[in-house]
């Protein structure tokens, strides 16, 4: 059975879309399950801890494929370019977030 508030932050999508404003009220006490601000942000911190999950996963892969850490950050940092494996190339993007934490990287 799916969690209640998936259930109920796709109510609030078609409530949106309906332009039903009264499907954002808050209780007293707090429903968890209900609630929008609640369910909304339960939503945006379990798609942050997927994020980083997947980031993770990604990069241990990556590393698991490319031998040494020290590796894969020189290969994924450079964009995949002197290297014709196309992992390469998508371990970029993936190392750049888990470097700055997932806050975007800059060089």
């Amino acid at each position: 059975m799916s969690d209640p508030r998936i259930v109920r932050l796709r109510e609030l999508a078609d409530a949106v879309s309906d332009r039903r404003m009264d499907e954002f009220t808050m209780r007293i006490p707090a429903d968890h399950n209900r609630d929008a601000d609640l369910v909304l942000s339960w939503a945006a911190e379990r798609i942050a801890e997927l994020e980083a999950a997947i980031t993770l996963a990604r990069t241990a892969i990556a590393k698991m494929h490319f031998g040494s850490a020290d590796q894969f950050l020189e290969i994924a940092l450079s964009g995949g370019k002197e290297e014709r494996d196309p992992l390469a190339s998508k371990c970029h993007d993936t190392a750049k977030t888990a470097l700055s934490g997932g806050r975007g990287y800059e060089r």
